[in-house]
């Protein structure tokens, strides 16, 4: 007798070779839900830098390994966004200083630096040891909000000058966990949320 006149005698073989098929098929996506927390998220990571700080010292991103922090570009002439944007960043500061939270703040203001910026720093209340702004050329700062840290409202915006409502949250391991913008309350709410599950995770 022919498998095929097996298959026609027994159609349970039918049911049988289906249900094999059936699971070969699924099989790469029971893997893929398996490993859900090593394939879904995907980071940018952290990009290099090195620029002066309020002090007239150099601050890099190796200084950051292993710590969680928090960045945003902000001009500190600017009137509209940046003054709620760092804001909020001083509450943050001041609610996960403690648990060892580090902020950086990249600007294109220059001019008349480092008094400028050591200005800016007190009237924020910026702690100089957990907060540093910081300044270079402006096509770097603009290179690096754009290809760096690949703002989400920069985008192909031109300009020889870059702020953003936007505050980037990085992680002990240096990737960007996520972007939330500085001027709205829901988005500051899931920022605080984050930065409770990073340091439950780290302590």
């Amino acid at each position: 007798m022919s498998f095929k006149d097996e298959l026609l005698e027994d159609p349970s073989i039918i049911w049988i070779l289906a249900a094999v098929m059936i699971g070969l098929l699924s099989l790469p996506f029971v893997m893929k839900w398996g490993n859900k927390q090593k394939i879904d998220r995907v980071y940018y990571d952290a990009p290099e830098f090195s620029f002066m700080n309020s002090t007239g010292q150099k601050t890099s991103l190796w200084e950051f390994n292993g710590k969680i922090w928090l960045a945003d570009f902000v001009l500190i002439r600017c009137t509209t966004q940046c003054p709620m944007v760092t804001g909020a960043m001083a509450d943050l500061q001041k609610k996960w200083r403690s648990k060892g939270l580090q902020l950086v703040s990249f600007t294109l203001d220059s001019e008349g630096y480092p008094d400028a910026l050591k200005q800016y720093a007190k009237k924020t209340g910026a702690d100089p040891k957990d907060w540093f702004f910081l300044t270079g050329k402006n096509q770097e700062m603009i290179d690096l909000a754009r290809n760096g840290f690949h703002l989400p409202d920069i985008g192909d915006f031109q300009a020889d000058f870059i702020h953003s409502s936007k505050i980037a949250l990085i992680d002990a391991q240096g990737h960007i966990e996520g972007y939330f913008d500085g001027m709205n309350p829901d988005e500051l709410k899931a920022l605080d949320a984050k930065l409770k599950e990073l340091f439950l995770a780290k302590s």
